[in-house]
């Protein structure tokens, strides 16, 4: 009853440690609002939930140990003991409801749970929960049947004719679209989002799955694009005009469907230099041009996504379906991270930011429960599965066939100091032979020591591209961030356009490769000095995010030595 509302009560300090925080459920006069927080993210608190129903139920059995400042809440009467005990039912009653699939899929925790109905007293109690259980574990059921259709692994057909891209109506691609997007957040558990968890992929195979989707996605619309082919299969300025148009076309119907995520995958593709520089775009109708600059007012990328909250707001409240945009709940939740959960030296918890957590973690558990009814389209289906991704350097040399060449730039008066011969990391979809790779290779001990030796860091980075695509970004963000530092002052044109890449690709929230969470006021100086066109961007514009990159980095070298045996 109170999801979703604004909670009167939240700004109420809660003061103690993990445990102390769990034993005044059911005591505080806003218990309902309080237990919703805590049983959200009782992990941060309690990491077991068998640990968790334990105490709960130690307080049930002890009501003799209410406080004597214990108040009644309106509507409420009778003997203290039985309120406490009617209140802690209540919050047992809701953890089933908020938290039903980590529960019903933990044997010992409903064997404790079934044991502990059984040995109830209270005849009201004890069907209370009897029936809230039953209820909870057949529409659990029922959800997991049903939603097996969109999580179940589309097998790709080997005698497949590829369908003509622009043959599809933008409507029927927007919404097949959408029965992907679906599939990925009916995979992901709520647990993933915990304590930034989706830094250890093994750990988030649902959730990692999804973030490689996004930037595999952004790259096939962009190849779609400056691989654009006229019927005769030739590439023609005027077929990648007509791809960008249906590109738009498709924008506008996902963004009906409330599917933001694929939203920003179409925005992110027409923000890569190689299709932002696009002279077709001069072409592109000005209606067409006006769905863009909706979806930017709509969206918010100016104002940290404020209307996009906003909007969500609404959909929750009306009980839409839709599909969140996850780089920025990612982004979001890093923020948060970053305040410590507890004080060191009182061990008091930060309630104000588990309650922001518990928030957005009861807001996309809503959203994972309304469901969009669309069927597969098999046809489809399989073109995206069969789908052809360029990388940046396959994009760039796609896109200059039909952008006017410019002028050789001059020659440069200093030498550029040579860096390390690294080849190119594995493009997106794509993994390295593994023939290649020496069979003996000693390797350095440090990450520092690793930077000077290419065979060996270009095997760091074929284990990043199997491990973790964030981990991977970041690496070869990185190396394009010491490339640009070592440009000559004499071309700010070059220097202009290496620092424009970096930002495209790497730092902005819509970035198809982001590297992570990045305070706003160093972007915003950061876009300032980039396309601001009277000034030469400086060599160590990006010296601090380069070290942030670099500290990424060295926390997971250690695990690569291991695999590898040094």
């Amino acid at each position: 009853e109170t999801r979703h509302k604004k909670k009167s009560k939240r700004d109420l300090t809660k003061l103690g440690t993990p445990l102390a925080l769990v034993l005044q459920l059911g005591l505080s006069a806003d218990y309902v609002e309080f237990a919703a927080d805590i049983l959200m993210i009782h992990e941060y608190l309690i990491p077991s939930p068998i640990d968790l129903l334990r105490v709960l139920i130690v307080l049930y059995n002890t009501p003799e140990f209410v406080p004597k400042n214990f108040q009644l809440c309106e509507g409420e009467e009778g003997d203290l003991k039985q309120v406490y005990k009617d209140r802690l039912c209540n919050v047992l009653r809701l953890w089933l409801q908020t938290r039903y699939e980590k529960l019903v899929t933990t044997p010992k925790w409903e064997d404790m749970f079934s044991k502990f109905r059984s040995q109830l007293s209270d005849e009201n109690h004890k069907n209370l929960l009897d029936q809230c259980h039953e209820i909870v574990t057949s529409q659990f059921k029922e959800f997991k049947q049903f939603t097996a259709q969109f999580t179940a692994k589309v097998e790709k057909e080997a005698d497949f004719v590829s369908l003509p891209l622009r043959s599809i109506h933008p409507q029927q691609l927007a919404r097949q679209l959408t029965v992907i997007e679906q599939g990925h957040l009916q995979a992901v558990n709520l647990t993933d989002f915990y304590d930034k968890a989706w830094n250890n992929p093994d750990s988030t195979p649902g959730l990692t799955a999804w973030i490689n989707d996004f930037t595999d996605m952004t790259y096939w619309i962009a190849t779609t694009i400056v691989d654009a082919q006229d019927e005769n299969g030739c590439r023609t300025s005027a077929a990648r005009r007509d791809t960008i148009s249906f590109w738009i076309q498709v924008m506008n119907e996902l963004l009906s469907l409330n599917n933001y995520n694929s939203v920003m995958q179409v925005f992110s593709a027409f923000s890569l230099p190689s299709i932002d520089d696009l002279s077709e775009w001069e072409a592109i109708p000005k209606p067409e041009m006006e769905i863009v600059n909706k979806v930017t007012t709509r969206i918010g990328t100016s104002t940290d996504y404020q209307q996009y909250r906003q909007l969500l707001d609404e959909i929750l409240s009306k009980e839409q379906p839709c599909i969140p945009f996850l780089s920025l709940m990612l982004r979001d939740l890093t923020f948060i991270e970053k305040t410590p959960t507890s004080n060191g030296a009182s061990g008091y918890c930060n309630f104000k930011k588990l309650s922001f957590l518990a928030n957005i973690f009861d807001r996309l558990q809503t959203l994972m429960l309304i469901l969009y009814d669309i069927p597969k389209d098999a046809n489809i289906q399989q073109l995206l599965i069969h789908k052809t991704i360029f990388n940046s350097e396959q994009l760039s040399e796609a896109a200059s066939s039909f952008v006017p060449q410019v002028s050789e730039p001059p020659e440069l008066t200093m030498p550029i100091p040579p860096l390390p011969q690294v080849p190119p990391l594995p493009s997106p979809g794509q993994k390295k032979d593994a023939s290649q790779a020496p069979k003996q290779v000693i390797l350095e001990k440090t990450f520092q020591d690793c930077l000077s030796k290419p065979q060996q860091l270009d095997m760091f980075a074929s284990w990043l591209g199997e491990k973790s695509r964030i981990h991977e970004n970041a690496l070869e963000c990185m190396l394009k961030m010491i490339t640009f530092s070592r440009l000559p002052p004499t071309n700010p044109n070059e220097s202009r356009a290496s620092a424009k890449e970096i930002w495209s690709n790497y730092l902005t929230p819509t970035s198809p490769k982001c590297i992570g969470a990045i305070s706003p006021q160093i972007l915003t100086e950061i876009e300032e000095v980039i396309f601001d066109v009277n000034f030469t961007p400086p060599s160590f514009l990006f010296d601090e995010l380069g070290e942030g990159c670099y500290d990424i980095l060295d926390e997971v070298y250690p695990q690569f030595l291991m695999e590898h045996g040094n």
